[in-house]
């Protein structure tokens, strides 16, 4: 459960300059990427938008501004408690659920709660996720509106433990179920070869037969009937109905038979319907979770013990959850990092494969971070803990993947709008089957029966229910091993459908480090001064072209470069102060252009370092500045100009190298009919070079874009009719994320529940972009395969088993092998979920 804080504050902002649902979408994800920010939500008709944000941050205005960046406009008209009820979220397990219906009940039951906001039921995670106000209802209410339903809600802290695995429980019910079937079976033929059916009068083997039937209808099939009438008593229709109806009226009608009226016993057909469908439902469930299996697989990486090194120095084993953050922990050699932390002592390796699918360790020394459980190769370390319990990078990938899990992508509507209809609709034809059989064909009552029950029993809502969570699960679950996280189930089916990639430049098409190539002085100035003058104001962005320049000047100066003023020792750099702000005194009259540059003064003179387009207000002469530009960005340069008063004082080049597995991956995304964009702040001539180096064409280089302009690029080829996927940083590029079809955020690995987009890439791996696109394609033609097959056993089974084929084949599909059938519709969809499995090894390959 996660409450939402006391010191949580409300906004409430007027938007405008928005043109259409579309744009409310793209505010509502831009702001709820802020840091701090809870919760968003805009009404487009209004124009209002509410967020619920941290009580010290963000500010009102750090959102405005992300709004404006975005492209639209926002005021700020109301703050503190306005009116909005606060919002708690719960995810609990369900205990009992047969099919999809059933899901759909326990929303509909729970959604009537007053003060309920959202209800997600995942019928394949067997997992619930409800939002609402706690001033209106709780969470012992949303669990009596469950337990109402006609199911158990199993809160997750209660999964620990021994306690019997679901699907073994229904492993001992069909072993018991089989012991009694044997000899119903046995009892109800007389002769085991021709297969004749036994008839009444009373006799010690028809009341034995009696009393076997009996006992395995009211306690193996007894959860059909609980299913049923919770179902009925909510006004929906499920699988149980259909079951429980076929059943009954073979079990009701054999009774009579002995009972009443000399008749065929069909206590054979009722228990052995009860037989198959709990068959098929055990395995379904087995199949569930080996779907689930690369999820569960997590909580197992996890440490259970960690070494606390008290006060006094001691050490103390204790277990992994009772660490806190700030506490001092030893980890040994091959030991599993506890909790994420900080290296506080000592220089060693570690094991991130887990993490990234890196195989090689990563060299880590003090100040550097280190995740949980991952593995220590090297020497004996010190770290402090930083994030502990649900806030670790496990817990954070483990959170959303389970919500990937418990999103409803847009191609399950369409099995969702037949189920809503399919149980009624087969009642329907059951009852019209028995009628046309008994009073237009004339046949006796028995084959209209038998044709009625095989009808109910052969129906299978529960394939089409399956068809796109178990794929979607298990599409999921590999991206997962591969460090692929989908956020969304929708994400998945979205990335499947694109035709376009746009990529951001620095960073992800290029190593994101530019370094400094060439110094030139334009006035007699010697080239270490108008590094170090460039070096004193960059020394307070945090911009990498700055860190470049301040790198730059530390290497060829020493660890005590004097960036400030020459005269004052005092101030002084070191490579690991780089840009840190604490050290140095603030400068005069600083101020950052974004994508452009900087302006401050220094030394008594106003400086200015940056592109070109900074001096264009100024008296300067940049005629040999423009000749020098355009030699340099023809060799994918970038030319930053450093001016002191009215004088441009000289020029510095920086290159930004493109990565090796650039190439490669755009022409693999090419090869799959996807149009590849570059999208970039750079010049031309420099976004070309790079372009042309990573295989993208010159046609498709969209530069000299500032941050906030990329969203309406965006925006341009999605009116073109494209389906576009932006691949940025995760962070400068939020809007443009926000506004694609699919935003895929190249990510750090270390902190993955604040990256943005829909799609994150743990390793910063470009390649894996095609990867994604690939699962996603592959994931999707998986459910359209699993729908074929859950409307082809039903279109097909259902006239089958009505007799509209009996004129043909002189054949008529028995009530047992009906059931029999149906369960086997359902195991084919998830064991051809499962097959999806054999795509990961694949991938290591692409």
């Amino acid at each position: 459960m996660e409450p939402t804080s006391p010191s949580q504050k409300n906004y409430k902002f007027k938007i405008s300059k928005m043109d259409c649902p579309t744009c409310a979408a793209t505010i509502v994800d831009t702001v709820k990427r802020i840091e701090g920010v809870k919760n968003a939500s805009l009404n487009f008709i209004n124009e209002t938008l509410y967020v619920d944000a941290e009580e010290d941050k963000p500010a009102p205005e750090d959102i405005i501004k992300m709004i404006e960046f975005a492209g639209f406009g926002a005021d700020l008209i109301g703050s503190g408690e306005i009116g909005r009820g606060k919002s708690e979220n719960i995810k609990f397990k369900i205990e009992g659920m047969h099919c999809t219906n059933c899901a759909k009940a326990i929303e509909k039951d729970v959604g009537k709660v007053n003060g309920v906001n959202s209800v997600i039921v995942n019928f394949v995670g067997e997992s619930g996720m409800v939002s609402f106000d706690p001033s209106k209802t709780s969470k012992e209410e949303i669990f009596k509106a469950v337990i109402e339903s006609g199911y158990t809600p199993v809160e997750e802290k209660e999964k620990i433990g021994h306690k019997i695995p679901d699907w073994k429980k229904d492993l001992y019910m069909l072993i018991f179920t089989l012991i009694f079937a044997i000899p119903v079976v046995i009892l109800t033929y007389k002769n085991m070869f021709g297969m004749s059916k036994m008839e009444a009068p009373i006799g010690a083997r028809i009341f034995i037969l009696f009393i076997l039937a009996t006992i395995v209808q009211f306690t193996a099939g007894l959860t059909f009937y609980k299913g049923a009438y919770y179902s009925l008593k909510s006004f929906s229709s499920n699988m149980d109905v259909l079951v429980s109806l076929g059943i009954s009226a073979a079990y009701f009608y054999s009774v009579a038979s002995v009972f009443l009226f000399k008749g065929e016993l069909y206590f054979d057909t009722s228990v052995l319907l009860i037989l198959f469908i709990r068959t098929g439902k055990l395995l379904e469930k087995i199949s569930k979770q080996r779907a689930a299996s690369s999820l569960k697989a997590l909580f197992k990486l996890q440490a259970n013990k960690a070494n606390l090194i008290e006060a006094d120095g001691t050490i103390k084993e204790i277990d992994t959850s009772a660490v806190k953050a700030g506490d001092i922990l030893l980890v040994k050699k091959g030991d599993k990092i506890p909790v994420d932390g900080i290296i506080f002592e000592g220089q060693t390796q570690i094991d991130e494969s887990m993490l990234t699918g890196e195989p090689v360790p990563a060299e880590k020394g003090i100040g550097k971070e280190v995740s949980g459980a991952t593995i220590n190769k090297g020497q004996v370390i010190k770290i402090k803990a930083l994030r502990v319990g649900k806030d670790t990078v496990l817990s954070q990938i483990v959170r959303l993947v389970e919500d990937a899990q418990a999103d409803k992508a847009p191609i399950q509507r369409i099995a969702d709008e037949v189920t809503n209809y399919f149980v009624p609709a087969v009642v329907i034809i059951s009852l019209i089957t028995f009628t046309v059989w008994k009073f237009i064909f004339h046949s006796n009552f028995l084959f209209a029966l038998s044709a009625s029950i095989a009808v109910l029993v052969i129906a299978c809502p529960c394939a089409m229910g399956l068809a796109t969570p178990m794929a979607l699960m298990v599409g999921s679950s590999i991206g997962l091993e591969k460090g692929i996280l989908i956020k969304k189930s929708s994400s998945l089916e979205e990335i499947a459908r694109i035709n376009a990639v746009v990529f951001d430049k620095t960073g992800t098409i290029t190593y994101g480090k530019p370094e400094v190539i060439d110094i030139i002085s334009l006035n007699g100035l010697p080239e270490n001064e108008i590094l170090r003058i460039a070096a004193h104001g960059e020394s307070f962005s945090s911009h990498p072209i700055a860190a470049a320049i301040v790198d730059k000047f530390v290497k060829q100066n020493g660890a005590s470069a004097q960036i400030l003023n020459k005269n004052t020792s005092s101030n002084i750099i070191s490579p690991t102060e780089t840009g840190a702000r604490s050290n140095m005194p603030a400068p005069e009259n600083f101020e950052e252009i974004g994508g452009f540059g900087i302006k401050l003064n220094y030394e008594g003179k106003k400086i200015i370092i940056g592109k070109k387009e900074l001096f264009k207000d100024g008296n300067f002469d940049l005629s040999k500045f423009n000749e020098l530009e355009e030699k340099y960005t023809r060799e994918s340069k970038t030319v930053i100009g450093i001016s002191a008063d009215s004088s441009i004082a000289g020029i510095i080049t920086l290159s930004d190298k493109v990565k090796e597995t650039a190439e490669p991956a755009i022409s693999k995304l090419k090869s799959m009919g996807i149009s590849v964009y570059l999208l970039t702040g750079d010049n031309r001539n420099s976004a070309v070079n790079a372009a042309v180096q990573a295989g993208i064409d010159e046609k498709n280089v969209i530069a000299n874009v500032l941050p906030q302009d990329k969203l309406n690029e965006i925006k341009k080829l999605k009116n073109t009719g494209l389906k576009v996927a932006m691949v940025g940083d995760g962070i400068n590029d939020a809007p443009a994320l926000a506004a694609a079809d699919v935003g895929i955020a190249i990510g750090s690995g270390t902190d993955v529940a604040r990256e943005t987009g829909d799609v994150i890439l743990v390793k910063n791996d470009i390649r894996d972009v095609y990867k994604s696109v690939s699962l996603g394609r592959k994931t999707l033609f998986k459910v359209k395969q699993n729908l074929f097959w859950a409307f082809f056993f039903n279109g097909l089974g259902i006239p089958f088993a009505a007799g509209v084929f009996y004129g043909l084949t002189g054949f008529l599909i028995p009530p047992a092998a009906a059931g029999a059938a149906m369960a086997v519709s359902s195991i084919t969809v998830s064991l051809n979920s499962i097959l999806l499995r054999g795509f990961s090894a694949k991938m290591d390959y692409l």
